[in-house]
């Protein structure tokens, strides 16, 4: 029988031989799941009831798990299917959960907690993160402004602020402010985050003027439905998809792509990394740094800095240097080709005819 957490009533495992255990682990579970609310919660909920299931059916109760069993757990994870980032997540739930029980609930036999030694490798992605370039946000916006009202404001709103999609939609109309001073009037937008954090986005005048028309009604949803409630988030998918179809944007579309697009054109325009990192509300500097290693350009990788250092050392001038190398393309194809590479510069050699960039280099170029 698959125990469940936070059910009208608790179910018992008929395994259980000591009454009431799966009581304090299902009362645990409630008041660690109190701390969090939203998406935040039920994904939490979810990581807390599949453990609890796999305790179930491995006859394990879950205060009483060793390391062992919960390495097996994640072991049927991984054969499951289970992304690495899925992975992470559940221990992130799991280590609350012990934490807690440690804390307020003791139990027999439960001195440590079974999670405190595992540590996941989380693989590291060099993969692109789906982002629209400048000509294609500036398609998808026009497109936007053909839309409704609603739809219009809101694609401004998360194309210009790098908020997720369920933060725009808990919005209220009463949540924006003014910032008045002698040069200029500000306005901004007080929103929920992850996490149950409330902070501050700018509403810049493009922004606003398509925000504007949405508080005629001076209270409540700043995107209600016709009938005066929260947009879902669903519905306000659908809508920006169907924008971004009309706009012919090719990549696989959805309202996050939008926070993605904010966070690298942000970076691609030299804003620096803390600042981005506020602005997106990350926690971890870590998170925002993964859009700088997939926008990675050939003059900006190291490669580049080598072989541009190799083309203009002087032999002559340097006593340290080696001897000179020819960094064009093909000096088999070349009617005055240089020497012949061998060892690391014929690999740097290599590389940079791969990437194409060796006329550039040759005419000093980035």
């Amino acid at each position: 029988m698959a125990t469940r957490v936070l059910h009208s009533s608790l179910i018992h495992s008929p395994m259980d031989p000591v009454g009431g255990s799966w009581a304090v682990a299902q009362a645990v579970a409630g008041e660690f799941l109190a701390a969090y609310v939203g998406h935040t919660q039920a994904a939490y909920r979810r990581d807390l009831n599949d453990f609890f299931d796999y305790c179930d059916h491995s006859a394990v109760w879950p205060l009483a798990a060793t390391r062992g069993d919960v390495a097996a757990y994640l072991e049927s994870l991984r054969l499951r299917g289970r992304s690495p980032a899925t992975l992470a997540r559940r221990m992130v739930a799991l280590r609350g959960f012990y934490a807690l029980a440690l804390a307020e609930y003791p139990q027999p036999g439960l001195d440590h907690s079974p999670v405190a030694r595992i540590r996941l490798r989380r693989p590291r992605t060099q993969a692109r993160i789906p982002a629209l370039s400048w000509s294609q946000l500036q398609a998808f916006l026009a497109t936007a402004d053909q839309a409704t009202a609603r739809t219009r404001g809101l694609a401004w709103l998360l194309a210009s602020t790098g908020l997720r999609i369920s933060e725009a939609c808990t919005a209220r109309c009463e949540d924006i402010s003014l910032a008045t001073s002698a040069a200029r009037t500000e306005r901004w937008l007080e929103v929920t985050c992850k996490g149950s954090v409330r902070r501050s986005v700018p509403l810049h005048a493009a922004t606003w003027s398509r925000l504007e028309p949405l508080l005629e009604a001076g209270a409540g949803p700043l995107f209600a439905t016709r009938t005066g409630r929260f947009l879902d988030r669903h519905a306000a998918a659908r809508d920006l998809i169907a924008v971004a179809v009309a706009a012919g944007i090719p990549t696989p579309f959805s309202p996050h792509v939008l926070r993605h697009t904010f966070v690298t054109l942000a970076r691609q325009s030299g804003c620096a990394l803390e600042d981005v990192q506020d602005a997106a509300g990350h926690a971890d500097p870590a998170t925002t740094r993964a859009y700088d290693r997939t926008r990675q350009t050939h003059a900006g990788h190291p490669a580049h800095r080598i072989l541009t250092a190799l083309l203009h050392t002087d032999p002559a001038n340097d006593p340290a240097a080696g001897p000179a190398v020819d960094l064009r393309c093909d000096p088999a194809t070349d009617a005055t080709p240089g020497p012949t590479l061998s060892g690391v510069g014929a690999g740097l050699a290599g590389f940079w005819a791969a990437t194409g960039r060796c006329d550039a280099l040759a005419k000093g170029g980035a």
